[in-house]
Formats: structure tokens, sequence, C-alpha cells
């Protein structure tokens, strides 16, 4: 019988193994687990919700539910308390459930297992749920990083998460934001994404080599001037309902201001139309 892995060949293999398979595997392995953490961990696309992430199309969603509960102490009676009627009313109570999904597909649910005989509070519950899959981990490679959230949140991440990635899709929220959650080594991006962004000015975004902004035609004045002074040499402007008005304000500001930039802006819309303004 030949010879298993060596350590070097098990972190090889590793290390190429799909994000999602690997974090199956080595979860049920407790040797695997104790090197599982210090090898380069690979993602394509990692998209973080409010309670839910997806990593490479699947996804792990927390939800809360409700069940009742016929043990509740308010049904418990004591010396003097009378029960009118044959039936003891039935109280609710909320519990944790994650739910697995393949291509936004469910394909398997379970509770979340209860801490000391005590449900875990669904926060507490999505902290978990984090740091299994990315806790202690050393280098956390992505090629595509989105945040899919609104403000106020809170992202509920291990202790020293910490991502490499060029692309960085920021969503409604202020890319500086992210910076802290960014290796060193992710700047400057090379390609950070935006909708309907409200600052434009700033580091992370002037020094990406690609900008992409949705929803430009929502945009008021001021947001508008903000992005015509922006100076950058590679913008594209993502919209599914521009209309010729929406370039005549791009030029007639140009016009109005006689101000010049070193910006090049492609517009693209669906149907596959797409205008230069130079």
């Amino acid at each position: 019988m030949p010879d298993g892995l060596t350590y070097l060949g098990q972190k090889c293999v590793l290390e190429f193994l799909e994000a999602n398979k690997r974090i199956h595997i080595s979860s049920r392995c407790p040797y695997l687990k104790q090197i599982d953490h210090g090898v380069p961990f690979h993602i394509n696309t990692l998209v973080f919700h409010k309670d839910w992430i997806i990593v490479n199309k699947f996804g792990y969603h927390l939800r809360e539910e409700e069940e009742s509960d016929p043990h509740d102490p308010r049904n418990q009676l004591v010396e003097g308390d009378v029960l009118i009627g044959s039936k003891i009313a039935f109280w609710s109570r909320k519990y944790p459930k994650i739910g697995f999904y393949n291509n936004l597909r469910q394909v398997a649910d379970r509770r979340v297992p209860e801490r000391d005989s005590k449900i875990m509070e669904t926060h507490v519950a999505i902290k978990k749920m984090y740091e299994i899959l990315f806790g202690e981990r050393r280098h956390i490679w992505v090629d595509r990083l989105k945040f899919s959230l609104q403000e106020p949140t809170i992202l509920r991440l291990p202790v020293g998460f910490n991502v490499r990635t060029r692309k960085l899709d920021s969503g409604e929220l202020n890319p500086e934001y992210f910076i802290c959650l960014l290796h060193p080594s992710s700047f400057p991006l090379h390609e950070l994404t935006l909708k309907s962004p409200e600052k434009l000015n700033q580091p992370i975004v002037l020094s990406s080599a690609k900008l992409i902004i949705h929803e430009f035609i929502l945009f008021p004045q001021r947001r508008m001037e903000n992005l015509m002074m922006l100076e950058h040499s590679n913008v594209t402007v993502v919209d599914s309902g521009y209309t010729p008005l929406d370039f005549y304000r791009v030029i007639e500001y140009w016009l109005n201001h006689r101000q010049g930039t070193s910006a090049c802006f492609k517009w693209t819309a669906t149907g596959k139309k797409s205008c230069e303004i130079m």
C-alpha cells in the first residue's frame, strides 16, 4: 500500500480545492483542520449580505424562525393558579436556522445547536458561522469581493479577518468602510464598483485602475458635478434606462463650465448599446 501524502502534499491539495469543498472536508477531519488555517484560501467570488454570505455561488443563510414551546415557564401552574379551559396556551420562541444554497436554490437546512440548553441568539450564530468559515485563516485571496449592504449594519466578522483582492464592489456604501478589511497588497485596486456614490474624491476611488458606477441617472446635480470633475482615466457608467437627456446633461455641464478633465466615460446599458464621451 503506498504511503499517504506528505505534509507539504496535503497543503498543496488543500490550497487548490474549491473553497466550499475545502470547508466541508477540513471540518470533518481534525488533522486537516489543524493545517487548513495556515494554507492560502482562494475564493473566486465572495458576497456579503446582512445575514447571509455567498462563496463561489454557494450560499450560507442564517435566518430566524419560530416554534411553539409547550414547556415555556408561563405555562407552569403554581399554588393559587386556576386553569380556565381544557388546554394550555402554547407560547412561541425564536431560534436560528442555517440554510445552504447552491445557485440560489436551497439544498439543505439545519437548526443551530443549542448551547448549554439555551437557544443561541441569531447575531451570535452569525458570528459563529463566520468564525467557522474564515476564523484564523492567515491568507484569504478573493478575486471579486462584494458587499450588498445598507447602513447602519454590523458585520459579525472573526477577529483578524483580512482579504487580498483586486476587485471590490462596495454597493451603496462608501468603499472607505472596507479598507480595514483589505490587505495592503490589494492596493491600488484593479477594479472598483460603486452604486450611485456620494463621495468620489477619495484615494481608494482615484487610485483604482478601473471605476464602474451604477445608477448614474439617480444622481442629483451635486453628485453630477462631482462626477464631471473626476480625474480618472477609465470610468464606466452602467445604466439600464438611460435616455439621450442623460448624455445632454453631461455635455451641457462641460460646455457651461469649460473645465477639461482627463476622464474617459463610457455609458453602457441593456441591449449592448454604448456611448463614449471624451
